[in-house]
């Protein structure tokens, strides 16, 4: 019997897996991170299973911690930023496979670093970084993002992206919190290095999955055996040279005059996005901090149930909500995908807000509630922005969005992980009223949008002259160079 749905389904796998081991090794490595500086303090498990009993030593772990975590930030996304960009440009020339499996090789090599170190339990928490360093540099999830978000674009009609991307960004929500759950339970009754294993485990088989199951798109021109082994052989000034001019075409994405004031929607896209990635730092690195802290005071084990359940409610939305809204409104405007990201973006900023307020199990049970609707805004505004661009360049795109969001990421880390050492003793909260105040002005902007392109036409086809007249636009516009001869 044939199953011809499964013809249906490519990169989708790759995103439930790579976001299950992600979802894993980052909760994972924070509570590392504090049970490392516990014993670098006390030195003592007794002291550390009872922390929360004496608040000002509670309040000092949490305060290393939280810078300790900002420089793992640090390591991991401002190297992964700059080689996504690479990546991303990379992948508009040979294709999207190669740049799928560097995350997971990545992901692989870190988390046996990130073994070592639970293993041995008392060496500095300074050790983490190198492993931090290794997953920057072979892309994380930026590259990850850039050549799934590309290859979906490679694959699907413009009528159809916005429903295939959000499918494709909820098996985040999915991935997202089985892996949670299990991380969760085994930390508390296994320890760290089981965890560590099963990652190595999750990466190995996306790095199978990709080499036996996926093909490059039909429509993609990927360039010949023959050219690539030449391109291998360059010399290293020609390879500088060729990422120079890959940064600069890459960021030009946002700054090509374009029609219909396009030019001005991407860059108030990207500003939202720029935005939205410094408050989710800021979630990312304190949530953790915040509920094992007094008086929540959580388990390992019950942060993991909690994460697992509250990315789950966001999944729901994203896998069957709008396809049966977009089934339903087929001939819907822009400015019907815009109302859903602003319900997404009041969804988010109200549950941010009533974090900082949340003393008890039920008030976090309500912010799960809350915040359902908050995976509207990303897959909404990434269809948005591939619309108005054409589609050689969805590479440069993606990468450029990854390149200034990942930067942001630290930028984000900085500001919260600051933030919060900063307002512990006073009020541990404060810092998500921040978060849900920057979700507010994106919620703005969004409704700017809303009154502005009222008229506006996306790019709903492209036909093969259209798109080798703009290529050519491109091309005239980047500097040759003797790289740029091999690789175009």
């Amino acid at each position: 019997m044939t199953f011809w749905y499964l013809n249906l389904v490519t990169v989708e796998p790759v995103l439930f897996l790579f976001t299950m081991s992600l979802f894993m090794q980052y909760p994972v490595t924070q509570l590392l991170v504090l049970h490392k500086v516990c014993l670098s303090i006390h030195n003592s498990t007794a002291v550390c299973a009872n922390i929360s009993e004496d608040a000002d030593e509670e309040n000092e772990v949490q305060s290393t911690a939280a810078h300790w975590n900002l420089y793992l930030t640090i390591a991991i996304n401002l190297p992964g930023a700059l080689m996504s960009v690479i990546y991303g440009a990379i992948s508009d020339q040979v294709g999207r496979r190669g740049v799928m499996v560097l995350p997971s090789v990545g992901l692989i090599l870190g988390s046996v670093g990130f073994f070592l170190q639970s293993h041995f339990i008392h060496a500095h928490v300074a050790y983490l970084l190198p492993s931090a360093l290794i997953i920057g540099v072979f892309g994380n999830v930026g590259a990850s993002y850039i050549a799934l978000m590309s290859h979906i674009c490679d694959i699907t009609e413009v009528s159809s992206r916005t429903k295939r991307l959000g499918i494709m960004e909820s098996m985040s929500f999915i991935g997202g919190p089985i892996g949670m759950m299990a991380a969760g339970a085994m930390v508390q009754h296994h320890g760290f290095e089981v965890v560590y294993l099963l990652i190595i485990a999750l990466n190995s088989v996306i790095v199978l999955y990709i080499a036996l199951r996926l093909e490059e798109p039909s429509k993609r021109s990927v360039k010949s055996d023959k050219k690539l082994r030449s391109i291998s052989h360059v010399w290293l000034r020609r390879m500088c040279r060729h990422v120079s001019s890959s940064l600069l075409r890459t960021l030009r994405v946002y700054f090509i005059k374009r029609e219909d004031k396009r030019r001005r929607y991407l860059l108030i896209i990207q500003l939202i996005g720029i935005l939205g990635i410094v408050a989710f730092a800021g979630e990312l690195d304190l949530f953790i901090l915040y509920t094992k802290h007094s008086p929540l005071t959580w388990s390992a084990s019950t942060i993991g149930i909690y994460l697992s359940v509250r990315t789950l409610l966001k999944g729901v939305p994203l896998a069957i909500g709008l396809p049966i809204l977009f089934g339903y409104f087929r001939h819907r405007s822009v400015r019907f995908d815009l109302v859903l990201a602003m319900l997404g973006l009041v969804s988010v900023a109200a549950s941010m807000i009533l974090v900082a307020f949340s003393h008890s199990m039920f008030m976090m049970a309500l912010v799960a509630g809350i915040g359902c609707l908050s995976g509207y805004p990303g897959a909404i505004m990434g269809s948005i922005k591939s619309k108005l661009v054409q589609p050689d360049e969805f590479g440069a795109l993606f990468a450029c969005t990854v390149l200034i969001q990942t930067a942001f990421v630290a930028a984000g880390s900085l500001l919260f992980n600051t933030l919060y050492s900063a307002t512990l003793r006073v009020w541990p909260g404060l810092s998500f009223i921040g978060i849900g105040a920057i979700y507010m002005v994106n919620l703005v902007l969004v409704i700017y949008l809303w009154l502005d392109m009222a008229d506006v036409k996306l790019n709903e086809n492209h036909t093969p002259a259209e798109d080798r007249e703009f290529a050519v636009k491109l091309l005239s516009e980047t500097e040759d160079s003797e790289m740029d001869d091999a690789v175009v």
